[in-house]
């Protein structure tokens, strides 16, 4: 049996000159036989300057380290129950670069961090902000403000 995917819609953010508003972030969940569902992640530059970003507190850091989004389950908000971690100042290592056109996924097991077992309708919605830096032709780095995360919410049905 195929699993199981559910789109949001893209986000819809303008392009205009702030490097962070030319990111298209789409959620979708993926429930693989007899597993857990997983929450996909895609992250798309719409804009015509690399970014680089911090991983902290995404979902591409790759494993849950803090509520980095927001589940309901027939309209009752669940608590998060994964780790919160305590970090040291951030290396190259923390960042991922995102080129002009490129797209990157990332997925993760909504369980154990979530208690989603039960039946019913689920919400999520992007509970992150990006943090970022660009460069400009001369290789100068800029640190832009933080942005909240726009990526519409996805919905699924447990049986």
């Amino acid at each position: 049996m195929a699993a199981t995917l559910f789109t949001a819609a893209p986000s819809t953010a303008s392009a205009s000159g702030d490097p962070l508003a030319a990111l298209r972030c789409t959620l979708a969940i993926e429930t693989p036989k007899g597993s857990t569902p997983h929450l996909q992640a895609t992250l798309h530059n719409a804009g015509t300057r690399e970014v680089r970003l911090l991983r902290w507190g995404t979902p591409f850091e790759g494993a849950w380290r803090a509520p980095l989004v927001q589940i309901e389950r027939d309209g009752q908000p669940l608590d998060y129950q994964g780790p919160v971690v305590k970090r040291r100042a951030p290396q190259p290592s923390d960042h991922l670069t995102l080129r002009p056109g490129q797209s990157l996924q990332a997925s993760l097991p909504l369980s154990p961090a979530w208690a989603v077992e039960q039946p019913g309708r689920y919400r999520i919605s992007a509970h992150w902000v990006w943090q970022g830096q660009v460069r400009d032709r001369r290789r100068a780095t800029t640190t832009l403000p933080p942005t909240d995360a726009h990526c519409p919410p996805v919905e699924f049905t447990r049986p």
